[in-house]
């Protein structure tokens, strides 16, 4: 009597257990997706996005790499803006990088209500004359080397001493000597001598063109505007506090001109 009962607690366990198998089996095939119930529109959609990379030719692939690029550089500035911010609701920014962060959010305002934005420059003691190298480019479709603005401005200079002899003046606060001067105009043409206000007088007298610089504090400087008109003028900004080397200059552009800003990053 006991074997039997056995026989049958085991006979009823067994059924029990495929029947909950098959329960199982049955709950994991309701949640199959049948390829032929999807929203026709979706599958579209993929197919439309598939075919057009695969279908993508050279001269648009380039396109795209040229936006990504630009997105990526946008996003990295976009980040380190939010770090900064960060740093400085907790506290851990100072004084000297808190003025740096006003004075670039300044400049960024007054290029947008013009619909520019910066084109940043190496800060490495060319940046004034990388700024119009890259300005004659954008605006007039003129290349001139750093090289050879530097010697524009040195030759202009010399030419034309008595005009900028009171400005130069030596470590004692004097006015230059003949040889200093002469030491002065040599490093203009021959060293990474930052150049400033003088040298963008004698390059806007050489090219003929007027040059205007954007500034957080103060107005807008106009160089050689009385001289060559106002119009499409060369723009620069003009950076006091932004850049941990000093004093700088970067170029600026029209918002969105993606092109431009990827064919100047790739020629530095």
């Amino acid at each position: 009597m006991l074997e039997s009962d056995l026989k049958i607690k085991h006979d009823q366990e067994l059924k029990e257990w495929e029947a909950q198998s098959n329960n199982t089996t049955n709950d994991s095939s309701d949640h199959i997706v049948d390829n032929n119930d999807q929203d026709p529109l979706i599958d579209l959609n993929r197919s439309t996005s598939i075919n057009e990379n695969v279908n993508l030719n050279p001269s648009q692939t380039n396109s795209m790499q040229k936006i990504t690029k630009s997105q990526r550089r946008r996003e990295n500035k976009e980040r380190k803006e939010r770090e900064r911010l960060e740093r400085i609701k907790s506290g851990l920014i100072d004084d000297s990088e808190n003025t740096r962060l006003i004075e670039m959010k300044r400049i960024e305002s007054l290029l947008e209500e013009r619909n520019m934005s910066l084109c940043e420059i190496p800060s490495d003691g060319d940046c004034m004359y990388k700024a119009i190298e890259h300005q004659l480019r954008l605006t007039r479709n003129i290349d001139q080397t750093v090289d050879e603005l530097r010697s524009m401005a040195s030759d202009y200079i010399r030419q034309n001493k008595e005009d900028f002899l009171p400005f130069l003046l030596n470590e004692e606060n004097n006015v230059v000597t003949d040889q200093e001067f002469e030491v002065y105009c040599d490093k203009i043409a021959n060293t990474k001598t930052w150049g400033g206000h003088l040298e963008l007088k004698a390059l806007s007298n050489t090219l003929k063109v007027p040059i205007e610089i954007i500034q957080a504090e103060g107005t807008t400087i106009e160089i050689g505007f009385n001289e060559f008109g106002s119009s499409n003028p060369l723009i620069l900004c003009y950076f006091r506090h932004a850049y941990r080397m000093g004093e700088h200059y970067n170029s600026v552009m029209p918002n969105g001109d993606v092109a431009d800003e990827e064919e100047w990053h790739n020629t530095e």
